[in-house]
């Protein structure tokens, strides 16, 4: 523009009023809107026309009014309320708020969220962490949040999975058939605290199975031996080792080649 540029607006909603910080606007410098009286408006996007003109020249652009409420509260996806033997590290899914600019998940481990062990914003629906002990309960809520405000959604519950893993250390063994093959095997805490009783199935014939502890005690390791192997033909042998307390069991697979 050369000259002093003159401000009109058309298009608005009846009764609705605007300011302009000046008019005219100096070439290169910056004016600002305030459109107010727009309580009989619905919520809704509004179209309007601004036309700037110096005498010689002119243009019109059109901006967007957007009207929003406070957005409304979220439903909560899953994890399900109240749901059981959940993973230690969940997705977290909750239904969009087309509102909504942004949302924070909270979780924590009680429902008055005073001890929240993970808090974070997020653009999308969907939120997955890990952490979470074995065997305990946990609340999560989620606020939406907008330029409005905010709310937050009703509170939901799930209670992990008891540790009852069992890994193998090392699963895979490489040997001669003259060697003794040896593995380490570590139970989760939650087995009966009276300890898990360890058996094994797929052995090759004739070869003999130890453990240097049987029963074990629940969050402990154990080593386990496999002899007498000579004659074997080359080949894998995998070796299921069954851990079971008579209330909890689970297995691991070592394979021998």
């Amino acid at each position: 523009f050369i000259e002093d540029v003159q401000l009109e607006f058309s298009g608005l909603p009846a009764g609705v009023d605007i300011s302009v910080s000046n008019n005219p606007v100096p070439p290169g410098d910056t004016a600002y809107l305030t459109v107010s009286n727009l309580s009989s408006l619905i919520l809704d996007d509004y179209l309007f026309n601004v036309n700037a003109t110096d005498g010689t020249n002119a243009i019109t652009t059109t901006l967007v009014l957007s009207l929003i409420d406070i957005p409304s509260a979220t439903n909560l996806v899953t994890p399900a309320d109240g749901s059981m033997n959940i993973s230690n590290n969940p997705t977290y899914v909750w239904e969009p708020v087309p509102s909504a600019a942004y949302y924070i998940i909270q979780i924590a481990t009680d429902d008055a969220f005073s001890n929240i062990i993970k808090e974070e914003t997020i653009f999308s629906t969907a939120y997955n962490t890990g952490g979470l002990s074995f065997g305990n309960t946990y609340y999560w809520r989620v606020t939406t949040i907008n330029i409005c405000g905010e709310t937050i959604s009703n509170t939901s519950s799930f209670s992990t999975a008891l540790d009852l893993t069992v890994t193998l250390s090392p699963n895979v063994i490489a040997l001669c058939n003259s060697e003794t093959a040896s593995t380490n095997l570590t139970i989760g805490n939650n087995f009966a605290s009276a300890g898990a009783t360890l058996s094994a199935s797929g052995l090759p014939t004739g070869a003999i199975i130890s453990y240097a502890e049987n029963p074990v005690q629940p969050g402990s390791t154990t080593n386990i031996q496999v002899s007498n192997l000579q004659g074997l033909a080359t080949n894998n042998y995998p070796i299921v080792i069954n851990v079971d307390d008579g209330t909890n069991s689970n297995s691991k697979t070592v394979t021998l080649f």
